[in-house]
């Protein structure tokens, strides 16, 4: 059996991902500041938003801090408005975080930049060369393990494609 020749594959991605992330990092920490936000609490309202209600227990595992600093993280999110804390039906004794109308919107603002990002990057492709991407780059996203809640899903999952900015696309 031949070994796979996929490095000039992740390279690529590599460079893709990290132009974009260059774009990205600078507007989230405008974007966190003004919220008043850590990336450890974007962490754990992400966690929240994609697996559903957590214990205090799983978000300081998630974080990597102590029980005692994630509660206090957790409170303070709490009284901001992102999250809230309510019985764990199956163990009255725990308290499970979920996310607020609130906290649910605020991550919802998030992709929108990451998206713009990617059209950016994408901008100086042609319409060919995007189309004949298209195919392979669905069929990947499908191999992705599926998430509760994942707003990533692909088109012709039930879900719409990210609209285009609409701008002409440069040629090969």
């Amino acid at each position: 059996m031949k070994p796979r020749q996929d490095g000039d594959i992740v390279n690529a991605f590599h460079r893709i991902h990290a132009d974009v992330m260059s774009r990205v990092f600078p507007h989230m920490a405008r974007f966190l500041k003004g919220q008043e936000l850590s990336f450890q609490h974007l962490v754990a309202m992400f966690r929240i938003k994609f697996a559903g209600p957590q214990s205090i227990a799983a978000i300081a595992s998630e974080v990597e801090l102590t029980q005692t600093a994630a509660s206090r993280m957790v409170d303070r999110l709490v009284k901001a408005g992102f999250l809230d804390r309510a019985e764990n039906p199956g163990d009255r004794r725990q308290k499970l975080v979920t996310l607020t109308d609130k906290g649910a919107a605020l991550l919802a603002e998030l992709p929108a930049i990451t998206l713009q990002s990617y059209e950016e990057v994408l901008s100086p492709a042609s319409d060919d060369l995007v189309g004949r991407l298209a195919g392979p780059m669905t069929e990947l996203c499908r191999l992705l393990p599926k998430r509760p809640n994942d707003p990533g899903a692909v088109a012709g999952d039930g879900e719409a494609a990210a609209p285009r900015s609409g701008e002409p696309r440069g040629t090969e």
